[in-house]
């Protein structure tokens, strides 16, 4: 049994449509009544309600993709970042530790959580962190929480870092999804528009390979016994490289010309916006024996095609 938290959002909701298809056991914890398949309602987030879930499934593994993902957001209402990013954790950990369950804790950071960067080749795993915004604060708090949870009560627990996840789906956050947000300015506008020369670096990964991972995760836990692993593929593409792969895919499959304009940094973004950086994944896909693909121009044509329908 895999428990989900956070299964209705745009990693969850293919992740468990991924668990549907192979036909794996799983629950999906919500907080928001909805017609979701395999989820369980709670009224919020807290110890009780949270206990009660684990107790009720004693789940083998436990995965927490809930969150506030919002950088901004994260400034404007710390405390809502708290919650949701911080206690829903400890609430987890704490439960598994208190019933002396056997799950296996999974959480869901990000590759921000390093702070300011400016790297064009895989990142060296001692890279020491320093967090710039609220939010990546609040996520490298708890793979701290979890270091010393661990040791200290000998429960199973690591941090996924993600890195730049692209693909098709609906994200709760304004300030996600920026690559299918350019696709359709492109295509209603015939316009592209990249902040400064468009050179700095991320590391791109597409939803469907980061799910795959995830259940390559769950199923090799055991072997994972790392503080935190990236999820990434190696390689870093420059986001005028990217604009580059939708204008000629927009071109040569729907005949549409497009036009990439550069327009100055905007004085109220924040720094983060502004780094390069690609993850390291050699110690996770060892251990999977599995690695995602880069992303070419095919998988930017497959996105396209996916929204212009």
């Amino acid at each position: 049994m895999i428990l989900i938290f956070g299964g209705s959002g745009f990693i969850g909701t293919h992740f468990t449509n991924y668990l549907l298809q192979k036909k794996i056991n799983h629950k999906i914890v919500i907080n928001k009544k909805k017609n979701i398949k395999n989820s369980y309602f709670i009224d919020k987030f807290d110890y009780k309600n949270i206990n009660k879930a684990i107790v009720k499934y004693k789940p083998k593994i436990i995965i927490n993709l809930h969150g506030q993902t919002d950088i901004y957001q994260s400034f404007i209402d710390p405390s809502y970042d708290l919650l949701h990013n911080v206690s829903v954790s400890i609430n987890i950990l704490q439960s598994i530790k208190n019933n002396n369950f056997k799950s296996a804790y999974i959480y869901i950071g990000t590759a921000t959580q390093v702070g300011l960067t400016n790297i064009n080749k895989p990142i060296d795993m001692n890279y020491q962190s320093n967090p710039t915004t609220i939010f990546d604060l609040n996520k490298q708090y708890i793979e701290n929480f979890i270091t010393l949870y661990k040791k200290e009560f000998n429960i199973k627990a690591t941090t996924i870092r993600l890195a730049n996840v692209i693909g098709v789906g609906k994200s709760r956050s304004g300030n996600r999804g920026i690559i299918n947000k350019i696709i359709i300015q492109a295509i209603k506008t015939n316009n592209i528009y990249v902040y400064g020369n468009g050179a700095f670096i991320r590391d791109f990964i597409h939803i469907d390979d980061v799910v795959k991972s995830f259940w390559l995760i769950c199923k090799n836990i055991k072997k994972l016994n790392n503080t935190y692993y990236y999820v990434c593929t190696n390689k870093g593409t420059s986001f005028i490289n990217i604009m580059k792969m939708i204008k000629k895919v927009l071109f040569d499959e729907y005949k549409i010309n497009i036009n990439i304009l550069k327009k100055e940094w905007p004085s109220s973004i924040n720094l983060i916006e502004k780094r390069s950086f690609v993850g390291n994944n050699k110690s996770l896909f060892k251990v999977l024996n599995w690695k995602p693909d880069p992303i070419d121009i095919n998988c930017i044509s497959e996105i396209i095609r996916k929204i212009s329908k």
